[in-house]
């Protein structure tokens, strides 16, 4: 193998990558990179069998072939190079990959016979979707926070992926038992093929990768145990599909909620934000593993929403202003401000907020988008 190809192009594919590297040592050669050169293009490629990322690079190759060094160490020396062409230069019989840089020149020891390294799954037949990459990312990024961050939860450290075919959407859903979120991802465009018979889970510590790979447009498959995505320039990623079954969610989404009133997305999230700020180092950890809790009070009354530190409403207190909600609405709830940031996060100009009467759920709505995104949030209960 021979090509030559810019430094930048080359460190962007190698970090593009990494998510889907192994750090186990269980198998040496899944801590490598596969570099395969041919056509015009240099191949970047790496997996742990659970996840797969791979990345083109533009390239100019004099000798097809493959190589497959340690990524730690061939990305840490390709990042720490300034940009400008690199020569890349495979001797098999030595079991070397040579780096060339103007008068800089490093050999890399390469793992293993690059053919045994595993291949990426073919997802030809699957059904396939297209998306525009920003929406199909947009979705991914608002939900995943309420999933489950210990993959030993199963189901619920994974992204429900539905279709829906009425609508013609691409519905997300994820859950950690105290937050439910909900959103929506139109496809441009849809083919038949075979379609998996069980629940489509795409584990939470996936979506880095996911979302590093998604640009332009980009095209969904469900291909036996995998969720396989391509956007523009061939780029590609892979992940083995969760274990389980998801729990009905559609029993847990309120329904004839009360008229909401209506907040600006940015003044909650800075308001949340100070709150996280000043209160969060206060707090032991809660709920679920690696989340903190920072409790909060929201009340509404008077065309306000009050929102103050819950066990000392001294410490912290604001006001922000509303509108809607109908005739004297009046409600008070505590809540773990680090979800309801969570929640408001992914939206931008007016958010519907519903807090509940009694014993319910927080709702936080998509004012903009006729509700095409939804996350409930458990209130904290004495």
């Amino acid at each position: 193998m021979q090509c030559k190809c810019r430094q930048s192009d080359l460190a962007n594919a190698l970090k593009k990558v990494d998510a889907a590297v192994s750090r186990k040592n269980v198998v040496p050669a899944l801590a490598g990179v596969l570099l395969e050169a041919g056509e015009g293009k240099l191949r970047v490629y790496a997996t742990d069998l659970d996840v797969g990322v791979e990345v083109f690079v533009p390239a100019e190759v004099s000798s097809p072939g493959q190589a497959l060094p340690l990524h730690k160490t061939f990305k840490g020396l390709v990042a720490s190079l300034p940009d400008g062409e690199v020569e890349l230069t495979a001797d098999a019989a030595a079991n070397r990959l040579t780096l060339v840089q103007e008068k800089r020149r490093y050999a890399f020891d390469l793992l293993a016979e690059p053919e045994i390294f595993p291949a990426f799954p073919d997802a030809g037949r699957s059904e396939a979707f297209a998306f525009a990459a920003d929406a199909l990312a947009w979705a991914v990024r608002s939900v995943s926070p309420a999933a489950a961050v210990d993959p030993l939860q199963g189901a619920f450290a994974c992204v429900l992926l539905e279709k829906d075919a009425e609508k013609e959407v691409l519905r997300l859903v994820a859950t950690d038992r105290q937050r439910l979120a909900v959103a929506e991802a139109p496809w441009a465009g849809h083919a038949d093929g075979e379609a998996p018979a069980n629940d489509v889970l795409l584990p939470v510590v996936s979506t880095k990768a996911l979302l590093d790979v998604l640009s332009g447009k980009a095209e969904l498959r469900f291909s036996g145990n995998f969720v396989v995505a391509r956007a523009d320039g061939g780029d590609g990623f892979f992940a083995r599909m969760g274990a389980g079954a998801f729990p009905n969610y559609r029993l847990v989404l309120p329904r004839d909620l009360p008229e909401p009133v209506k907040v600006d997305a940015e003044t909650l999230k800075n308001v949340l934000e100070r709150a996280r700020l000043l209160l969060e180092d206060q707090n032991e950890s809660f709920g679920t593993v690696g989340k903190k809790y920072v409790p909060v009070k929201l009340e509404i009354m008077s065309s306000v929403l009050t929102v103050t530190a819950l066990k000392d409403p001294s410490v912290f207190r604001e006001e922000i202003p509303i509108s809607g909600g109908g005739p004297g609405v009046e409600a008070a709830v505590a809540a773990n401000a680090l979800f309801l940031l969570d929640a408001v996060r992914p939206l931008d100009g007016e958010v519907f907020l519903n807090l509940p009467a009694g014993r319910g759920l927080i709702v936080v709505r998509d004012a903009a988008n006729d509700c095409t995104y939804t996350h409930a949030v458990a209130p904290i209960t004495a």
